[in-house]
């Protein structure tokens, strides 16, 4: 069938800025798993640099 017509030109598909709402297991994972606070917030700079490597490898 027919594919309904998008609300922007691919133009502007292509110049967007996405916006992706991600880590919020990593740190629930955390929590989750008994650790203190200060546990917890040693593990974001490594949460952070997994996401960092992550979207590097899908860029």
């Amino acid at each position: 069938g027919e594919h309904p017509k998008f609300p922007f030109s691919e133009d502007e598909f292509q110049h967007a800025l996405y916006m992706l709402d991600i880590g919020q297991n990593d740190l629930s994972h955390a929590f989750s798993a008994n650790l203190t606070y200060s546990q917890v917030i040693e593990k974001i700079p490594t949460i952070l640099e997994q996401i960092k490597s992550a979207v590097e490898v899908s860029c």
